[in-house]
């Protein structure tokens, strides 16, 4: 009776002979439904949280793909393989998967991976047996079912996972392992009410109700939508691409999404408004939680170098304390919804549930505005609500104002 051993290496040792068993790939994979959709190029991967497991490093990947960044340090790291591909199954983010473990998951569609595309990395599986047991062939073809069954278990191996498989536990895993302290940070610079000034502007609400364009609940709805699908192929592009920016340092890109969303406001009382939060959240970053990036991003707004654009600076305060680009993103679609509805509970009939249904339902479509937008760049950024820029002009002149635009 032999006992065999398992390496990853054919490293020589005295009376163990190695004997090649199966090769095991990595690479990239998510659900194909998750936000964003697929990422298209590796650096593609800054959007997305980096699922991990114990053991299984994505640095090697990075290199690879000729990507400089450094091993992830947000999000879980889990302790079975099987629960981390299972939460990329549910969507929460994208795994470094062996291919011995995903089974017919890619074929059958649970999962995705742009694999022509991104560079594989391998590993070799080798087997140690005594030398002397090296001549039996049933010792050997022991060693390769042993090997196969532990390194892909018949979980894995046999039908595919589905979406909602195992569900609770992925979430809970996801749940308890996700820091709190990042939870903590996306609500409170993500809050209806950090001190930025947000409460003195209607977002061009106040006049759409004088001119009787919003009338009641259904009409609000449609306003804000219309508002709210405007701001994401504008504002939402520019805070992508500043908070990628931020991401690799580079101020120069950061002021030219911050001067790109500036020309496209093209009414006053717009571009009055996206500053003069801006700035505000710019100086509040300063005294809370400041970042060399941030501060060198208010001088030159200080300078006039700059306009100093409010949706960049969420993104340079939710990068600097290590939030993604998506819950940026949500954030500011958020604030804006809530601005909106909370200047309507002052300026017409309507009660606060009907508000909060409202609200809740226009959440529920944030993720497919992230995925339209994901991929876009600065020359795409483009809005066209001319009933909105009418409204905003026909504000200035007006005589009783309860806000500033």
């Amino acid at each position: 009776m032999w006992t065999s051993a398992y390496a990853m290496a054919a490293a020589t040792i005295r009376g163990l002979v190695s004997e090649h068993l199966m090769d095991d790939i990595y690479y990239p994979v998510c659900s194909p439904k998750i936000d964003g959709g697929l990422p298209r190029r590796p650096a593609d991967l800054s959007r997305y949280l980096l699922l991990r497991s114990e053991g299984d490093f994505w640095l090697p990947w990075f290199r690879a793909a000729g990507l400089d960044w450094p091993e992830p340090t947000r999000g879980p790291i889990f302790s079975d393989a099987s629960n981390t591909i299972q939460a990329a199954v549910e969507r929460h983010g994208v795994a470094l998967a062996r291919s011995s473990l995903i089974g017919n998951d890619l074929v059958s569609g649970v999962l995705g991976s742009p694999v022509r595309y991104f560079r594989a990395v391998g590993r070799a599986l080798f087997s140690r047996l005594p030398a002397a047991a090296r001549r039996f062939a049933e010792a050997r073809a022991v060693s390769r079912v042993v090997a196969r069954r532990d390194c892909a278990r018949s979980e894995h191996l046999g039908a595919p996972r589905r979406a909602g498989t195992n569900k609770a536990s992925a979430q809970g895993m996801m749940t308890s392992m996700r820091p709190i302290i990042d939870v903590m940070r996306l609500l409170q610079f993500g809050d209806s009410v950090l001190p930025v000034g947000s409460f003195s502007f209607s977002n061009g609400l106040e006049p759409a109700i004088q001119q009787k364009v919003v009338r009641d609940p259904d009409s609000l709805r449609e306003f804000v939508q219309t508002v709210l699908a405007q701001a994401a192929t504008t504002d939402g592009i520019a805070l992508l691409e500043a908070h990628r920016a931020a991401l690799s340092a580079d101020l120069d890109r950061i002021v030219r999404a911050d001067q790109a969303l500036s020309l496209r406001k093209l009414n006053e009382e717009m571009r009055t408004m996206t500053v003069r939060m801006g700035r505000k959240l710019g100086e509040l970053a300063k005294h809370v939680a400041p970042t060399p990036l941030s501060e060198c991003w208010l001088l030159r707004i200080e300078r006039g170098e700059t306009p100093g654009t409010f949706p960049v600076g969420l993104a340079l305060v939710f990068q600097g304390v290590g939030l993604d680009e998506r819950e940026a993103f949500a954030a500011h679609q958020y604030g804006l919804a809530t601005m909106m509805l909370g200047a309507a509970v002052r300026l017409m009939k309507l009660n606060y549930l009907d508000a909060q249904v409202i609200l809740f339902d226009i959440n529920a479509v944030a993720g497919d505005a992230y995925g339209r937008v994901a991929s876009a760049t600065l020359d795409d950024m483009a809005a066209f609500a001319p009933v909105v820029d009418i409204l905003a002009a026909i504000h200035v002149k007006s005589h009783v104002r309860m806000f500033m635009n």
